[in-house]
């Protein structure tokens, strides 16, 4: 059991394409929560030291468990810094399983302290200790309330040992079965609780998972829409550029493509707008279909796709980018009043790190500007071809970004010139 099993929580049918993202959600909810209960048990255990004052001075192996407290509490403060910073990483998986286990491991210290004071304990020493300890699961339950299993690992260990001391070795005088019962219905009531508030958390979490992917999703086609992209390049760009940095023989890179699909507004003009909805998105599952499962479709707008090919070098995207312009061109439309219609398209297409020489030299923002510039030039020349940009021979201007963004502008702008220049390599039919 750990922070990634929901615990007796089950997923709805529906909601299993979200099963990952909760995860993750639920482990970041945790460790920013997990601060707080850090904060609150500070003043704690100086309260528990003032409640246990007899029994500190009478078993010296008690300050060994408030020791080992303090050195949980000190090492899980040391790690979520360092994860704020970013100095540490570590998968949904492995962040999961160590919460839990400093989870177990900081109940484990308080149960020691319980078992371990227990004899040197009053009456009233034994209800401040309890309420003590109903105070810091209160705050726990608030702080892991992420983790059904993180929290239950965490009170439940700790009431165990109380309610193990009550039945073994005796309570209040008089009150010990009246102790035991309410130790009892406390635990039934923190399970109760812990799950409830797990509960509620997943579905928030869920909630709001749902109407992120509505907000990334283009309504008519399903694909991915331009605000997805933009999320998705951020740090997809920063790997990629990463693998470039280190000495690993594997260079990450990837293939842009923009599509335009061909004289696509007479199709509306002349069938309506029913019917070019029905092409889009007939060409939306086209595309998902041609493209493997790592690869993305992007709705960029109107009848423009963006495709973004993981993995590809200069070999594959010529060659996907002619399999994509083929497959449109020999498939057939149908429209919803029973009509076939036949349609090509034109793309334009780069890579990025657009030069390898200099991965950085180019974003992708500015490689995506240069496949549209390569679409512009492919339906300029008659439509129904794919035009690729490569660096050429000559190097590109080294200066200020400015300098750099006022070149790729002069580039986009007129691609026979940059060609004749040296600055670019174009592939495709140029007429």
């Amino acid at each position: 059991m750990s922070l990634l099993d929901l615990g007796p929580v089950r997923l709805r049918p529906e909601d299993a394409p979200y099963e990952d993202a909760l995860r993750a959600a639920l482990v970041q909810e945790v460790y920013d929560r997990s601060a707080l209960t850090l904060a609150a048990l500070v003043p704690v255990l100086v309260i528990f030291r003032e409640i246990l004052d007899k029994a500190w001075r009478h078993e010296p192996s008690l300050r060994w468990a408030f020791a080992f407290i303090a050195l949980v509490m000190g090492v899980r403060a040391l790690f979520l810094s360092a994860l704020k910073r970013g100095a540490v990483r570590r998968t949904t998986r492995q962040l999961g399983h160590l919460f839990f286990i400093s989870a177990v491991l900081q109940s484990f210290g308080f149960a020691l302290m319980n078992i371990l004071a227990w004899p040197y304990l009053d009456a009233g020493q034994i209800g401040l200790l309890i309420i003590t300890h109903t105070g810091i699961n209160a705050v726990a339950m608030t702080s892991m309330s992420a983790s059904a299993w993180s929290y239950l690992a965490y009170a439940g260990i700790d009431i165990l040992s109380l309610l193990g001391m009550a039945v073994l070795r005796g309570g209040i005088p008089d009150y010990n079965h009246l102790l035991v019962l309410m130790l009892v219905i406390y635990l039934g009531a923190v399970i109760a609780m812990s799950l409830q508030n797990h509960r509620l958390l997943v579905d928030r979490v869920l909630t709001g998972l749902q109407l992120k992917a509505l907000s990334l999703q283009d309504s008519l086609t399903g694909l991915r829409n331009r605000r997805y992209l933009q999320e998705f390049m951020g740090p997809e760009s920063e790997q990629i550029l990463r693998s470039w940095n280190q000495e690993s023989p594997v260079k990450q890179s990837l293939a842009i493509l923009l599509l335009d699909l061909d004289h696509f507004k007479q199709v509306n003009d002349t069938h309506g707008h029913a019917a070019g909805d029905a092409v889009l998105k007939q060409l939306a599952a086209l595309l998902t279909e041609t493209l493997r499962k790592q690869d993305l479709v992007i709705r960029w707008g109107g009848e423009e796709f963006v495709l973004v090919a993981r993995g590809a070098d200069r070999g594959y995207a010529l060659m996907l980018a002619e399999r994509i312009r083929e497959r449109v061109e020999a498939h057939t439309f149908r429209l919803p009043d029973g009509a076939e219609l036949r349609r090509s398209c034109s793309i334009g297409y780069s890579l990025f790190p657009f030069d390898p020489a200099r991965p950085h030299h180019l974003g992708w923002e500015q490689v995506l500007g240069l496949a549209d510039a390569c679409l512009y030039r492919a339906k300029g020349l008659g439509r129904n071809r794919a035009i690729g940009l490569l660096p050429g021979e000559r190097p590109w201007v080294d200066g200020t970004p400015l300098e750099r963004a006022a070149q790729v502008t002069e580039v986009e702008q007129d691609l026979q010139a940059a060609y004749r220049a040296g600055l670019v390599k174009l592939l495709g039919e140029l007429g």
